[in-house]
């Protein structure tokens, strides 16, 4: 018997096994986990439910992103936080298998300001995630008193390989500003 058939041989018995399901006779939760972390981590897996949007291919067969809500509505001293929340969901999912982008919107000011920028470069840095899985939303057009510190702040977000995404996107001469500041070819 070569190798390969015993293996397939164990595949097979082990395939055909009956199916066991295994309960708690006492009705204590399962593997002695407390009824108060039980309650934590249901509530953290509601919230997880919440707090994306998932983001379906045009047929919506195919999962191709998500975008972190609670950014939208996070106040200044919240913003970081939160940022490393949506980068610590965005390397669970690549850490179990699943290749899923993630959009995390910031605010136009914040990428402006280059203690954001350093702090947020600083948190994608340390997270070691693939080019590609992470994507800055940005959720309108620079004001023309920040664009030059937003163009230095989208720049050093792209030399890290983070893709950015424009919302409200409509396809008007925005379209062509907003592709002129992507490139950094806009100057004021």
């Amino acid at each position: 018997m070569s190798p390969k058939s015993r293996l397939y041989t164990l595949v097979k018995a082990w395939k055909n096994k009956p199916f066991h399901e295994v309960r708690d006779a006492c009705g204590d939760p399962w593997l002695g986990i407390s009824s108060q972390a039980l309650e934590e981590h249901q509530s953290w897996s509601k919230r997880q439910a919440i707090s994306h949007k998932l983001i379906f291919n045009s047929k919506g067969t195919k999962l191709t992103g998500s975008l972190f809500r609670p950014l939208l509505t996070g106040s200044d001293v919240q913003l970081l936080r939160l940022f490393m929340e949506g980068l610590a969901t965005i390397a669970y999912w690549y850490r179990n298998g699943r290749f899923i982008p993630g959009i995390l919107p910031v605010p136009t000011y914040a990428l402006a300001l280059s203690g954001y920028v350093n702090a947020m470069s600083e948190l994608i840095l340390n997270s070691r995630l693939p080019v590609g899985l992470v994507t800055i939303g940005m959720p309108s057009i620079p004001d023309a008193t920040n664009i030059d510190a937003c163009k230095e702040g989208m720049i050093r977000l792209r030399r890290l390989g983070i893709l950015l995404h424009f919302f409200n996107f409509s396809g008007t001469i925005a379209l062509d500003h907003r592709d002129a500041i992507r490139r950094g070819c806009i100057s004021t």
